[in-house]
């Protein structure tokens, strides 16, 4: 397996893609998602509840862009690259949800042993 600079730079070597419509698909979610983040961001003033709505966005954002990416990705040891950068923003988004939406409801103080535990969980499932 090339090693990750060898790979980053195989990211902008056109030859490696293949043009397949779907993949705009995804791009245009994603873009979509990142736009909703930061007008949220923007128009809540970066409170705490907006912050974590914003890292929500940009991590499904980011997944979203990862899977346009796959889908015009030829060469396999660089789509194998991307699944597992992919595969770890998925396994913090589901901390991440559990903890936006105890915010949310007002019940992270209560809560707050158990958003600790699914942040370790997730990244010792992400190790």
């Amino acid at each position: 397996m090339a090693s990750e600079p060898a790979l980053f730079l195989a990211l902008l070597d056109p030859a490696r893609y293949h043009f397949d419509p779907l993949g705009l698909w995804y791009f245009g979610t994603a873009a979509l998602v990142l736009l909703c983040g930061a007008l949220v961001l923007y128009w809540e003033r970066g409170s705490g509840v907006s912050r974590l709505f914003a890292t929500l966005c940009l991590v499904f954002g980011l997944h979203g862009a990862a899977r346009g990416v796959t889908r015009l990705v030829a060469d396999p040891q660089l789509l194998q690259a991307i699944w597992r950068w992919d595969y770890l923003l998925v396994l913090i988004a589901v901390p991440l949800v559990y903890h936006f939406t105890a915010v949310m409801l007002r019940a992270d103080e209560r809560r707050a042993l158990i958003i600790r535990a699914s942040w370790v969980a997730g990244v010792i499932f992400a190790f």
